[in-house]
């Protein structure tokens, strides 16, 4: 009986342990929705970034606000995240870049088409940041904002700057669809969660006129022109 009492409770130790750690949540496919103007200091980078739907190298961007909770409920070593960050720059819907949180590029940089080399570690490096007159040390680079309270560990995806005093900031990321892979490991056992991020144009249309010529949008939704 004794036998038996101690073979259930090393199976139930063991069953716990295999459920450590674990994603609070993962979430599913997610949209983000962009009303912001292009801002010309990020991702232009002439041709890498050349998206042929848009006609344009210096991609629109929107603000991505990407980020996991992790949860130990099990106790001993430290929660360990990292991320893989997928991104397709050339609007093609499919992804080229890859970035590794764990070896993320250089400040200002990305390696572009990554996806196929070994440990993602070959590519062209092309800037992101272009704001001129900084530092290296200044310019964005990806990296990640860990959070520890008690049993929980939350964890983002954040531009950062600085070396010793870390700054955090929101991403901006190419309109496209991109995907993430989040990965949890503690004392040898690994979960992942994976999901789309797709960042969108949400803006109204604006028409405007280059003079003399006018447009009039009638009632029905048709338009004439007028002009010389």
């Amino acid at each position: 009986m004794k036998k038996l009492l101690l073979f259930s409770a090393i199976l139930l130790a063991s069953q716990a342990s295999a459920q450590c750690p674990y994603f609070s949540a993962c979430p599913t496919d997610t949209l983000y929705c962009d009303n912001s103007t292009n801002d010309t200091l990020y991702w232009n980078a002439a041709p890498h970034t050349w998206n042929p739907g848009l006609m344009l190298s210096d991609l629109p961007e929107g603000d991505v606000d990407l980020g996991i909770v992790a949860r130990d409920t099990c106790g001993g070593q430290d929660v360990s995240v990292e991320y893989t960050l997928f991104l397709d720059l050339d609007g093609n819907d499919t992804v080229e870049t890859v970035i590794q949180s764990n070896a993320a590029p250089p400040s200002g940089k990305v390696l572009y088409n990554n996806v196929l080399s070994p440990n993602y570690a070959l590519g062209d490096t092309i800037e992101f940041d272009h704001r001129t007159g900084l530092p290296d040390s200044m310019k964005y680079r990806f990296g990640l904002e860990l959070t520890r309270d008690a049993d929980m560990v939350t964890a983002n995806l954040k531009w950062t700057t600085g070396i010793e005093n870390l700054l955090y900031s929101t991403p901006k990321f190419p309109l496209g669809r991109h995907r993430i892979v989040w990965r949890i490991e503690q004392g040898g056992v690994e979960q992942f969660c994976e999901y789309g991020i797709e960042v969108k144009d949400c803006a109204p249309p604006v028409v405007s006129c280059v003079a003399p010529l006018t447009i009039n949008i009638h009632p029905t939704g048709t338009t004439s022109f007028i002009g010389k």
